[in-house]
């Protein structure tokens, strides 16, 4: 179980977070993610693991085409465009809903960020 202790942001989080969202294109806000450990071998491997892949194919992904998914470690969306989608009951059923979700935002229109 995670207790309040172990999750981490930065002090300036949710404003950085949110700034894409001057843009009203802009859809759904989503993040790479940083772990910070406790120096256990297994947390040190699970932390350079997700962004060492991640990022560089999201990257690319960007480059290539359109980003059209989000991370679940940050998914930031304005209430309007959720309802657009059916809400969070509209992804229950997808193993991959942080993709769902993004993918939803993006076939409306909408930049994923």
């Amino acid at each position: 179980m995670i207790n309040d202790s172990d999750v981490r942001v930065e002090k300036d989080y949710l404003r950085v977070t949110t700034a894409p969202f001057r843009d009203v294109k802009v859809g759904v806000v989503t993040a790479f993610f940083r772990g910070i450990t406790d120096g256990g071998l297994a947390s040190e491997l699970d932390s350079v693991g997700i962004p060492t892949e991640g990022a560089p194919n999201t990257i690319l992904a960007e480059f290539l085409a359109t980003l059209d998914y989000t991370f679940g470690w940050t998914m930031a969306i304005w209430k309007q465009r959720l309802a657009e989608i059916g809400g969070f009951e509209a992804l229950v059923n997808h193993h991959s809903d942080d993709f769902m979700l993004g993918n939803e935002i993006s076939h409306r229109g909408y930049r994923v960020e």
